[in-house]
């Protein structure tokens, strides 16, 4: 039933946006969030119970949440690269370098999360989008454009008090065919993630028309 329901939802959103989406089934919200990044950008990964423990060991470490890039370099330094490396410091290890953070982290690493699921709707990203008027093909109106995007979603994001960590960017070529890509920053400013916005959308550029481009804040 939950696969039937995950493909109805990635269909839908295709149907109307002509995006598509990778989606996550799994025993809780940490492996469910993890399992939608595995088949990024059109899977539909199901992690049942007894495979929590394999589908993690050779994840990232920074598939966890909380873990971001300051967070992975002191994991680093004890050669901890995966979630299976990750394992092999006991949660008092882990508290004393990361505090109460460190005991989510041992218990993560391990596949248990309990945190409840909130029905309660809260705001999980802000989100700009432009379509041209007419097909692009110079990489330079793309990247001004993205930059406005960026501006105009930071100031709503400050407006709302809203926190985030993941920077999207999403590009929609002529055919429709569309592309994202996304990282995680420390920065709020626009001065801090301008940089990253252009190394995301790079890589999109120069190779088809563009029709539609859009940049996103995710929620920590």
């Amino acid at each position: 039933a939950a696969k039937i329901l995950a493909q109805k939802i990635k269909d839908e959103i295709f149907e109307k946006e002509k995006l598509t989406c990778s989606c996550g089934i799994g025993p809780n919200k940490l492996i469910a969030k993890i399992a939608s990044d595995h088949q990024k950008p059109n899977g539909l990964t199901i992690v049942r119970p007894n495979e929590v423990v394999d589908f993690l060991k050779e994840k990232s470490v920074s598939a966890i949440s909380g873990i971001g890039p300051k967070t992975e370099k002191v994991l680093a330094k004890f050669n901890i690269k995966t979630i299976g490396d990750l394992r092999k410091l006991s949660l008092e290890k882990l508290k004393s370098l990361f505090g109460k953070r460190g005991e989510d982290f041992y218990y993560f690493s391990r596949g248990v999360d309990n945190r409840p699921i909130e029905t309660t709707h809260q705001t999980k990203s802000i989100g700009k989008q432009i379509t041209f008027a007419q097909d692009v093909d110079k990489p330079k109106i793309v990247i001004e454009t993205a930059y406005s995007l960026l501006k105009e979603v930071l100031t709503e994001a400050e407006k709302e008090k809203f926190s985030f960590s993941t920077l999207e960017v999403v590009v929609r070529y002529f055919d429709f065919d569309t592309k994202s890509s996304q990282m995680k920053v420390n920065g709020l400013t626009f001065k801090d993630l301008k940089n990253p916005l252009l190394k995301l959308l790079l890589k999109f550029l120069g190779k088809k028309k563009i029709r539609l481009v859009g940049v996103r804040v995710i929620k920590n």
